[in-house]
């Protein structure tokens, strides 16, 4: 599969509250789940067929929510963080549960893991635990320890191999996608 637009943690941006949204995010899952609804606001289910991902949706519809709020009542995203932190971890897993799930049940596959600084988030971490012993997949989860940002990962790659005399002039253009 393919991701077709946004990363999961480009979305964080779009939540103005704190320099690292994501962490406000995570912050109201582990420390406030009871409290918190992730229902309370219905963001759009991407309908991309196959296995490829596309967060655009989510982003608009959780855009869309705020401006909403925000037009009948300007504290709306501050007085309802919670619920909207909640909601949008919430639509962001259910999308990528079920492109896991659609993608192991086309290869027929019975073991599957997670990584990146997205393995990271608890809530993923458990909900994917719970979907593979509803479907009897073995899972992986790496201690968060090894839940780095793959930025972090691609820089030290990069420093190897410019220690090893691989260099690339500055006219390089990068390539984000193959086609």
């Amino acid at each position: 599969s393919r991701r077709l637009d946004l990363r999961t943690g480009e979305l964080r941006r779009h939540l103005y509250w704190t320099p690292d949204s994501g962490a406000t995010v995570e912050l109201t899952f582990t420390r406030f789940a009871s409290l918190v609804d992730p229902h309370a606001f219905a963001l759009a289910v991407p309908a991309i067929p196959g296995l490829d991902f596309s967060f655009s949706g989510i982003k608009t519809s959780f855009l869309y929510a705020v401006r909403q709020g925000e037009a009948t009542d300007p504290s709306f995203s501050m007085s309802r963080r919670d619920d909207l932190c909640a909601s949008l971890q919430r639509a962001i897993i259910d999308h990528l549960l079920a492109k896991a799930r659609r993608a192991m049940r086309a290869h027929g596959q019975e073991r599957i893991g997670i990584a990146g600084g997205v393995a990271a988030n608890s809530g993923l971490r458990m909900r994917l635990q719970e979907l593979g012993t509803k479907e009897g997949w073995q899972v992986f989860v790496p201690p968060l320890a090894y839940c780095t940002d793959n930025a972090a990962m691609i820089a030290m790659a990069g420093h190897y191999l410019y220690l090893a005399g691989h260099h690339a002039p500055l006219d390089t253009v990068p390539v984000t996608r193959t086609s």
